[in-house]
């Protein structure tokens, strides 16, 4: 499994598999130690194999889902991190629009915090500027709850008066009633191609660099109505 590495992470004795984590501190100390890299994530860089969910396509696939059930006023929630995912679900849902030639349309995206309480603001936002849309996609299940929790405390019921998905599926979307239709990451198979990856590199030094992504699956759970 994919470690978290805090900023003093000793990798003198030991290579580097982990998340997208102050990557640049991260190769300072691999360049030093000449420790090979596993990276969780997608970046350009020719030394360190990355191995992701296919962001753009898996959010197609969900927003894709909506658009099944009759939703066409559908807002996407990304959030403050500045990383390549937020971006990568984003094209999605744009991939998605336009296959299905509904309108992009600006006033259906908002950007708040990742975490239980940028989704609660999310449904103050929903509900202040009183949107029109019936269908709502968070970029992390984190998010979606949050907005869950705010829109039933505001009265609203879920996913009769709105529907909601998210994108994670690492257990966040059991948290909430009802349960959150996600994406769920293929972390377990890309735990297993990292872990290869990095062994190959440690006994084949010379080896090219990997770059795959693995699509991520649908969860139906019970937060998205048909309308």
């Amino acid at each position: 499994m994919p470690l978290l590495c805090p900023h003093s992470l000793d990798i003198s004795k030991k290579p580097i598999f982990f998340w997208i984590i102050h990557l640049h501190i991260l190769k300072e100390q691999a360049n030093k130690t000449g420790k090979p890299i596993a990276l969780f994530g997608t970046i350009s860089d020719p030394d360190v194999d990355c191995i992701d969910t296919d962001n753009v396509n898996s959010s197609k696939t969900i927003v894709e889902y909506l658009i099944t059930k009759g939703h066409k006023r559908i807002a996407i929630i990304l959030n403050t991190v500045d990383g390549d995912y937020d971006r990568e679900r984003m094209a999605g849902y744009k991939k998605a629009l336009v296959k299905h030639e509904i309108q992009y349309d600006e006033k259906l995206v908002h950007i708040v915090d990742n975490s239980i309480q940028g989704g609660m603001s999310s449904a103050n936002w929903y509900v202040s500027n009183e949107c029109d849309a019936t269908a709502v996609f968070f970029i992390t299940d984190l998010m979606a709850v949050g907005f869950i929790m705010g829109m039933q405390n505001l009265g609203y019921r879920i996913p009769e008066d709105i529907s909601v998905v998210g994108f994670d599926g690492l257990g966040h979307h059991l948290l909430v009633s009802p349960r959150l239709t996600t994406i769920v990451q293929p972390v377990y198979e890309i735990s297993r191609k990292l872990s290869k990856c990095l062994l190959n590199r440690i006994r084949n030094p010379e080896t090219p660099p990997i770059k795959r992504l693995f699509e991520g699956k649908l969860l139906e759970e019970e937060s998205v109505t048909t309308i």
